[in-house]
């Protein structure tokens, strides 16, 4: 088992990675997702977290989601870098997609909270397939550890080679059982970000009617770079079936 694997999948095993929905808050780095020159209103959908990392969906008056996610806490160390607390409101690069875009903070791309805005008025399930899909090949395992949502087809990946094998050492015993217990709980995971997402739009479309409910705050511009947009890899596997 590589290091780093070794590493997260300890990390998944302790309590503290345990996810609980958390209070809607009125803040939390979402200054950072606005794109228009002129000021826009956002307000928080729901946010997932657990002692390590924290995912929040929001949504702006016109409906565009976004989905940003941040650390608050690194496994086995005192220290966190500044740049996965938060996506800042200036200095950040932005990755052009077909669906949506994916934003970072440019001090740090690799090691960066990050966001993903969708263009578009997507099906949850559409949402959760481009956001895998702008993410895949962008994002650093430790990155894409911070949230369940973006390591299921790795995870699956891994496990379908060690169930293959007609040998396993002890080591590869164990991470075979870790991986099955880590994919149960993404499974939970993104089981609960679908109904919320689902939730949270149903409720938007009652409220229509009385879209002054919907202002919280409002969102500032940012001047942010690109990169040339490319055209999306295939779906990734996003159902929640374990290999037999």
């Amino acid at each position: 088992m590589a290091v780093a694997q070794n590493v997260f999948l300890k990390k998944n095993s302790v309590s503290e990675s345990l996810v609980h929905e958390r209070n809607q808050k009125s803040s939390r780095g979402t200054e950072s997702l606005g794109s228009q020159p002129e000021k826009k209103h956002i307000k928080e959908a729901f946010g997932l977290q657990n002692s390590f990392d924290d995912l929040s969906v929001t949504a702006d008056t016109d409906g565009v989601l976004s989905i940003a996610v941040t650390s608050q806490k690194e496994y086995h160390s005192p220290t966190l870098d500044s740049s996965r607390k938060r996506l800042r409101t200036s200095r950040t690069k932005r990755v052009r997609g077909h669906f949506g875009d994916l934003i970072f903070n440019s001090s740090s791309v690799r090691n960066s909270a990050f966001a993903y805005r969708t263009k578009a008025k997507l099906s949850e399930n559409r949402t959760l397939s481009e956001f895998r899909n702008i993410t895949e090949k962008r994002l650093s395992m430790r990155q894409k550890e911070a949230t369940p949502l973006l390591t299921v087809t790795g995870d699956r990946n891994r496990l379908r080679f060690l169930r293959s094998k007609d040998r396993k050492t002890n080591e590869e015993k164990e991470e075979t059982g870790a991986l099955e217990q880590k994919l149960i709980k993404s499974a939970d995971y993104e089981n609960r970000f679908l109904r919320k997402l689902r939730i949270f739009r149903q409720k938007s479309l009652s409220e229509a009617a009385a879209p002054e409910s919907r202002v919280l705050f409002p969102v500032p511009h940012m001047d942010q770079k690109e990169e040339p947009s490319e055209d999306p890899p295939q779906d990734p596997v996003s159902d929640n079936r374990l290999d037999e």
